[in-house]
């Protein structure tokens, strides 16, 4: 990231242990570092008029002087605009590209102007501008070098195409791609082929004679240094990757040949018939060698202990009104804090949490987030989550390239996406082979940082209950964990409001055991009739055995099934009928009548569910739970 004047504020607020949140739109959320802040009341931001552009929405009266006086920043140097990265001699910059060696050291940038002149800025603490404008005596490297060389060591492929912009929509992907400086006018050098030493290599050509003429040219260089190189180039009608991915949502499509002659290549898959050799682009181990690279990649790790492994993707499904949202933003909160997930389920990896929400809008999204932290006894405000308030489009390149931006900026270890539908953009879920290439683009970009990666969608209207009921076989068979929300009951209190729902999650997944998770969440407002009062939420939690846990096979009455519930609620105690039916009364907002409870309570003691202590002729009975479903003898 260059050293610019927006930079540099941020920098020294960063320093002196003020907050800065960053919206990766050059704008940034901060505390004010001239009152005393606790809400990050202020804003900095990239200005068109200057450099820096700092504004204090408290009212206290604090100025942009008052301000950089505060950090100890030197307003006049903030105000060259020679130092500014978004500044050029050609005029605005709408790109700037670093290219950085082996340890990551800034060496040059390209920068791309809105009329596409290419001026190369290059460090010079020398000049009073701190920079010069000529790539002499300067070493070029690949652009992306470091990422480059960690990707061939990880045995990944790795893309090269003719400039950064087409790069960029690569990466956006969750592939690893580079290019040379200065494009096909730039030349490809020996030195930059020994970094794809051994790597499986695609060259994508600009579709045009140039491009064409350098991509041969990039291909003849790795020949003997590349494990595997071919060339492609975009469909008909694209002039380049870029505009390839933007019109067909991903690299399907591109047409491959083993050569490119300066004419438009036919369709032709890479095949013996081309009259030259295929070598394999795909990586094969020993059991010894899978060994050793599974052990150095060291012990696997729990996000949530027992249910999610960290790093691994999955699937939080449900029903209507099941609180999906409401256990997304719990988990979100969780994993950002520590603490365990509904009360019941440990975190075992904490850490920077990225959200993106698309439903309800942003003051329902916090209004929620501070109702669960609160409830955890956290300041939400002390979080470390990243919020987007929509559902980025998976088809969008813009939008795969602002999520992968800002995954790599924060690192998170969990990602959510909240809900799948908002982000599928009209890939239909039992689709199983398109759902399954537009879910792999979030997965990719997750695992690259190593971060889990959380998705919510819905279930089907079907019966029963488990992955079965989620909607589309793509999203069910994509997912490594699978959380199924089924609703038990749902009631709200006629004169508080206040909503009490009971679900029951189930959840499998090839590296879990798996298991129920039955939660009782209450929530109300202070003033239900206020939108902006402040929520509150109780939740409890507990893993329920099989047996106790609704099933997939026939179902009981209702006023039975509630009458089962009931007894489970007291733990087994023997409790009275009129207690039964308070419980009911009070969960369900109806009780039951005398002839129901009889009827239905003699049933489970037929069925073996309950039993009961006759307290003799006119006495009430007590009745209460068995022990894995069988009948006590008393």
């Amino acid at each position: 990231m260059t050293d610019d004047p927006y930079r540099r504020v941020l920098r020294a607020l960063r320093d002196r242990g003020l907050k800065v949140t960053e919206s990766g739109q050059g704008t940034a959320s901060v505390q004010c570092p001239v009152h005393d802040d606790h809400n990050a009341s202020a804003t900095v931001s990239r200005g068109d008029r200057q450099p820096v552009v700092f504004s204090c929405l408290a009212g206290k009266g604090c100025t942009y002087d008052d301000a950089m006086a505060a950090l100890g920043l030197d307003k006049a140097a903030l105000a060259d605009r020679a130092e500014n990265a978004v500044w050029t001699p050609y005029g605005d910059a709408v790109a700037v590209y670093p290219y950085r060696d082996e340890a990551g050291v800034l060496l040059y940038e390209v920068c791309r102007t809105a009329d596409k002149q290419f001026p190369v800025r290059v460090p010079d603490p020398i000049r009073r501008s701190g920079y010069r404008w000529k790539l002499a005596g300067v070493r070029r490297v690949l652009y992306r070098l470091p990422e480059v060389i960690a990707a061939v060591a990880a045995g990944r492929p790795v893309f090269v195409a003719e400039g950064e912009k087409d790069v960029a929509a690569l990466v956006g992907l969750g592939l690893d791609a580079t290019c040379n400086p200065g494009g096909a006018g730039g030349g490809w050098r020996p030195e930059y082929s020994e970094f794809l030493r051994g790597a499986n290599v695609m060259v994508i050509a600009d579709a045009d004679a140039n491009g064409r003429k350098h991509a041969r040219k990039v291909r003849d260089a790795l020949a003997d240094i590349a494990a595997t190189v071919e060339i492609a180039e975009p469909a008909d009608g694209c002039k380049d990757v870029t505009d390839h991915v933007a019109k067909l949502g991903g690299l399907d499509g591109l047409r491959y040949a083993d050569d490119l002659t300066d004419e438009a290549t036919t369709d032709v898959e890479p095949s013996s018939s081309t009259g030259a050799e295929v070598k394999p682009s795909l990586t094969f181990s020993t059991v010894a060698e899978l060994r050793a690279r599974v052990r150095a990649a060291g012990p696997r790790r729990w996000l949530l202990r027992g249910l999610w492994p960290a790093g691994d993707y999955g699937v939080h499904a449900g029903e209507m009104k099941a609180q999906k949202s409401w256990n997304t933003v719990a988990v979100a909160v969780a994993v950002a804090s520590g603490t365990p997930w509904l009360g019941a389920v440990d975190v075992d990896l904490s850490g920077p949490v990225v959200m993106f929400a698309g439903e309800g809008g942003e003051a329902d999204l916090l209004r929620r987030i501070d109702a669960i932290a609160a409830a955890a006894g956290i300041d939400a405000d002390e979080l470390p989550i990243t919020i987007c308030a929509r559902a980025p489009h998976l088809r969008n390149i813009v939008h795969l390239g602002e999520m992968a931006d800002q995954i790599d900026r924060v690192r998170p270890v969990m990602v959510t996406l909240d809900p799948l539908y908002l982000s599928a953009g009209g890939a239909k879920g039992s689709d199983l082979y398109a759902m399954g290439e537009l879910l792999e683009k979030p997965q990719h970009l997750c695992q690259a940082a190593g971060s889990s990666l959380w998705v919510t969608t819905h279930t089907n209207r079907k019966e029963g209950r488990g992955a079965s009921r989620i909607t589309g076989a793509g999203p069910a068979e994509w997912g490594r964990v699978l959380a199924t929300a089924t609703v038990k009951s749902r009631k709200v209190d006629k004169v508080t409001r206040e909503t009490t729902v009971i679900t029951e999650l189930d959840f499998i997944g090839g590296s879990i055991p798996g298991g129920t998770l039955r939660t009782t969440r209450r929530i109300r407002a202070d003033d239900p009739d206020d939108l902006d009062s402040p929520l509150h939420c109780w939740v409890k939690a507990e893993f329920v055995d099989e047996d106790e846990a609704d099933t997939e096979g026939p179902k009981m009455p209702p006023s039975r099934a509630k009458l089962l519930e009931a007894l489970r609620h007291f733990s087994g105690a023997p409790v009275t009928v009129r207690t039964l039916v308070d419980h009911i009364s009070t969960l369900h907002g109806h009780g039951l009548t005398r002839e129901t409870c009889s009827r239905e309570l003699n049933a489970l003691l037929a069925e073996g569910y309950a039993d009961r202590i006759d307290q003799g002729k006119g006495s009430a009975s007590e009745w209460f739970v068995t022990a894995d479903g069988q009948a006590v003898n008393l």
